[in-house]
């Protein structure tokens, strides 16, 4: 997902704004991109929560997964902004969320930081999302992912 994000995004910040054909066809390329990624981690974690083994992963395993989602949701989460898809922005997030939960409950290992979430309410608010969905970004992050690791 991160090479596609990624490669989709350079390839936008090089056409010129005249050519809103292309454009416009690199934007679907990232929002199918991005919601390939909402797909996958939700898909993963309906198979893992179904998953009966309850075991320990090792640290640099968990570190491992926790920097590669990290790295690839900042770029998605970026990638969304840049085309001003304030719709796709909150479900990344909330499927990074779900995908993180059940590993933390079956591994006991936390995968989302924080920096995450300001990522994605700093892009969110680059966009022309109202404030609204920027207090319910906030306000999912405060009540119900905070009140899921205390």
């Amino acid at each position: 997902f991160s090479s596609n994000i990624s490669r989709y995004r350079v390839e936008r910040k090089h056409l010129t704004k005249s050519n809103k054909k292309s454009r416009s066809t690199v934007d679907n390329s990232i929002v199918s991109a991005c919601s390939s990624l909402v797909y996958f981690l939700r898909e993963e974690a309906e198979k893992t929560s179904m998953t009966q083994q309850h075991f320990k992963i090792g640290v640099e395993a968990a570190e491992f997964v926790r920097e590669n989602l990290e790295m690839v949701l900042i770029q998605a989460v970026r990638a969304a902004s840049e085309i001003g898809d304030f719709v796709l922005l909150p479900k990344l997030v909330y499927a990074a969320v779900e995908y993180a939960t059940v590993v933390a409950n079956l591994y006991g290992v936390a995968l989302l930081k924080p920096r995450v979430f300001g990522e994605a309410i700093s892009s969110l608010s680059k966009t022309k999302a109202s404030t609204s969905k920027l207090k319910a970004l906030w306000n999912f992050f405060i009540y119900d992912v905070t009140k899921q690791n205390h």
